[in-house]
């Protein structure tokens, strides 16, 4: 009978490692949350006051619109960059009320509302 524990405590030990072993393979393996998405023609963006935006990274083509959303209770006013450099501020944007902006130029944009500054949303055109 000790023989059976004993061989059954070697099994159990053996498959717990292993099923250790592939979990760890799997958080290796996803390290990089990043999800290559493909440009679009256009893209819509949320603006959520201090909660940032959503989503904090877009890819559009070359030419393409991009239109930002005031889901925030107050008026807004987004700031862009273009490769760190301003390159256009919004008019206030209403709740509810929204923005676009044409992208001729490629290259990766940072957006931002004044009174909240920076918050690592990106635009990336191409």
């Amino acid at each position: 009978m000790k023989i059976f524990y004993a061989i059954s405590l070697i099994l159990v030990l053996f498959v717990a490692a292993c099923a250790q072993e592939v979990q760890q393979e799997e958080v290796i393996g996803s390290e990089d949350n990043s999800v290559q998405q493909p440009a679009k023609d256009s893209a819509e963006i949320r603006i959520l006051g201090k909660a940032g935006f959503e989503p904090l990274e877009s890819k559009v083509k070359a030419g393409s619109s991009v239109r930002w959303i005031n889901d925030y209770e107050k008026d807004i006013t987004l700031t862009i960059f273009n490769d760190k450099e301003w390159y256009v501020n919004s008019d206030a944007i209403s709740p509810g009320a929204s923005f676009e902006q044409a992208f001729d130029e490629p290259g990766e944009y940072e957006f931002w509302t004044i009174g909240f500054g920076p918050q690592g949303a990106k635009l990336i055109v191409g």
